[in-house]
């Protein structure tokens, strides 16, 4: 019994064993702390790429393949410190109109079509469309617009989408590895930009 006494008062290993059963509890607290704040800031990167994007070929007089693929290069400046070299990472551009070969009525909505539409994802760069990151559709297709956006005759839209497949520093075996999809739309400011110029 005095042994017993002895061991319930002895006080020598308490803080290991505390230590123990809280250190793993506050690892796991601010890790995913970390990556629910990076994950945050990334979307946030995104959004401003895409919206940076849309805008900087929306103030554009005529616009061609390779320019767009210029401003398409200088997604890594905004999107530092998250690579976009990688397969997790894609952006798409669109030129949306009316569908000139289906006459609009009146008191309706015309119908939409993708004009032209360029895609780089990861590393590679094709001004063909892929689908592979456009959510809207691709090149020739009624675009699934968002909010069900409306044109009339003579109006145009810049659609730009960026997706980001966002890897967990810590926790990607809680959280997995969220795709993050930004779009973007803006109006051409001096030209309809129905067409690509020849680069």
């Amino acid at each position: 019994m005095k042994a017993l006494r002895k061991f319930y008062k002895d006080l020598k290993g308490n803080i290991a064993l505390e230590a123990v059963i809280i250190l793993p509890i506050f690892i796991l607290i601010f890790a995913g702390i970390y990556d629910l704040s990076s994950l945050a800031l990334a979307k946030n990167k995104l959004i401003r790429l895409a919206a940076t994007i849309a805008n900087d070929i929306a103030i554009q007089p005529s616009i061609g393949t390779a320019s767009i693929q210029g401003i398409i290069g200088n997604s890594n400046i905004i999107m530092t410190p998250y690579s976009t070299t990688g397969a997790g990472f894609g952006t798409t551009i669109s030129q949306v109109e009316p569908d000139t070969t289906v006459p609009c009525t009146a008191g309706s909505a015309c119908q939409l079509i993708i004009k032209w539409q360029v895609t780089q994802t990861g590393s590679t760069t094709s001004g063909q469309p892929t689908g592979s990151v456009s959510k809207i559709g691709n090149a020739g297709a009624i675009p699934a617009l968002p909010n069900g956006l409306t044109l009339t005759t003579g109006q145009s839209i810049i659609v730009a989408e960026a997706i980001y497949t966002y890897t967990p520093l810590l926790l990607q075996y809680i959280i997995g590895t969220p795709n993050l999809y930004s779009i973007s739309i803006y109006v051409p400011r001096s030209a309809s930009l129905d067409t690509l110029t020849p680069s």
